[in-house]
């Protein structure tokens, strides 16, 4: 995995040009791992430590809507 300043240095290139990522490359489920503090180059070990503590995650599905009994994704 990248580290925090490479990390910062894609995230700015993203916010430029794009991130290229796609909508299915995010589908599941993912685990929080670390957070930093704002604008200060450094983890934040409190809440980092409660993230793991209490397996924090986040979902992505795709949702899927009925329109005129026809399933649409």
């Amino acid at each position: 995995l990248p580290d925090k300043e490479k990390l910062i240095e894609l995230e700015k290139l993203a916010k430029n040009q794009g991130s290229g990522i796609e909508l299915n490359s995010l589908i599941g489920d993912w685990k929080f791992v670390s957070v930093w503090k704002k604008n200060i180059n450094e983890e934040d070990p409190v809440f980092s430590s409660l993230l793991r503590i209490f397996y924090a995650n986040i979902e992505f599905k795709k949702e899927t809507i009925i329109q005129n009994n026809k399933r649409v994704i």
